[in-house]
């Protein structure tokens, strides 16, 4: 196992991936808190905000980190189903669930690097952006845990599209699937069912990072369910995996 782990290190590491995605989530990152940093300004200027409530709505958009944390963990497993290396994988280890395992805890570790850089992002440019403008980002006790919030998130979202790799495996739809249903299918169900959306996966991610837009448990309950969609997740990708042909 810990020989499978080093191997799926090596494979994150060596690559194009985790660079690629980082780069493009903390610049989409920074040019959002930019233009929201603006907004922020006119509303505390206006009095429809405070200078607090302002700073965790711009720190906040680091949650943004997820789908790529999400993306990098899908595209750790099709990317082998994809160019065929997976049957080597598979067959230089004792188990199947090994390399489900292995791969699981890289994408973790991956997940986490996109969390720091979501939450480093938001209080970077947050205080950039802000301080420009002459507001001064607030630190205070939400904030914090706002950041928690981005680290957590992200780093439980890597293994959630590594499962999702396994259950789908074919590249191009899983990342369709993965973007269609993050971006628009659960978003849509917030805005129309926000009592059923907020048992999703979604709904827990986003009590994971302390959004307000919508009504959502408690972070500490957020946390709980979404490792209960991680845990059937998984389940699902472990028993598909031992059920169906390798290619």
């Amino acid at each position: 196992m810990r020989r499978q782990i080093r191997s799926e290190l090596l494979k994150a590491r060596s690559g194009w991936l985790l660079p690629a995605l980082l780069l493009t989530a903390v610049m989409l990152d920074a040019l959002s808190m930019l233009g929201t940093s603006s907004v922020v300004h006119d509303d505390i200027a206006a009095g429809r905000t405070t200078l607090a409530a302002g700073s965790h709505d711009v720190v906040r958009l680091g949650f943004a980190n997820l789908l790529f944390a999400a993306l990098f963990g899908v595209l750790m497993v099709t990317g082998e189903y994809r160019t065929g290396t997976i049957s080597r994988s598979l067959l230089l280890t004792r188990t199947r669930r090994d390399v489900l395992a292995a791969k699981a805890t890289v994408s973790l570790l991956g997940g986490l690097v996109f969390g720091l850089a979501g939450a480093a992002t938001g209080l970077l440019t947050g205080w950039i952006a802000m301080g420009a403008r002459g507001d001064d980002l607030v630190l205070d006790r939400e904030t914090w845990l706002i950041c928690l919030g981005l680290v957590l998130v992200s780093t439980l979202s890597a293994p959630w599209g590594t499962f999702l790799g396994w259950v789908i495996r074919q590249q191009v739809p899983a990342v369709i699937i993965t973007l269609v249903w993050t971006l628009v299918v659960e978003s849509a169900l917030s805005a129309w069912v926000p009592d059923f959306a907020r048992f999703l996966p979604g709904g827990a991610q986003a009590s994971i990072y302390r959004d307000t837009a919508t009504d959502v448990l408690a972070m500490p309950w957020g946390v709980a369910l979404f490792c209960g969609w991680l845990a059937v997740a998984g389940v699902a990708a472990e028993r598909l995996l031992h059920r169906r042909d390798v290619t």
